[in-house]
């Protein structure tokens, strides 16, 4: 079952997924995205990046990328940019991850029933 079966045909879910391809242990992640794949999720930072991780977690001597953003394909290829906000980390000190923000071109639809 799982959280794939969960999901509705549009989605957008996002957060600190505890997981990076890029780790010291280099099979850590290997299935989590290989699940990522076969539900045909959208991988946004991913696939805005050029297949090329961004750091978002900065601790100690090493930085990885384990927060993540996940949507469904039709959503994902509305997706005009995924940017990592460091204030949070190098100026404030207020957490060891960065932010990441996703630009979306989508239709507007906050007054959409007027």
């Amino acid at each position: 079952m799982g959280l794939p079966s969960m999901v509705p045909d549009r989605f957008l879910v996002a957060g600190d997924w505890n997981t990076a391809r890029e780790q010291s242990d280099p099979d850590a992640g290997v299935q989590f995205f290989k699940r990522i794949e076969e539900a045909e999720w959208y991988d946004c930072s991913w696939e805005a990046n050029d297949h090329q991780e961004i750091p978002t977690r900065f601790k100690e001597d090493s930085s990885i990328q384990d927060d993540h953003a996940f949507c469904d394909p039709t959503l994902g290829a509305s997706l005009r940019s995924v940017v990592v906000t460091t204030d949070a980390v190098a100026h404030w000190h207020l957490s060891d991850h960065a932010s990441l923000v996703l630009d979306f071109d989508v239709e507007p639809i906050s007054q959409s029933n007027l």
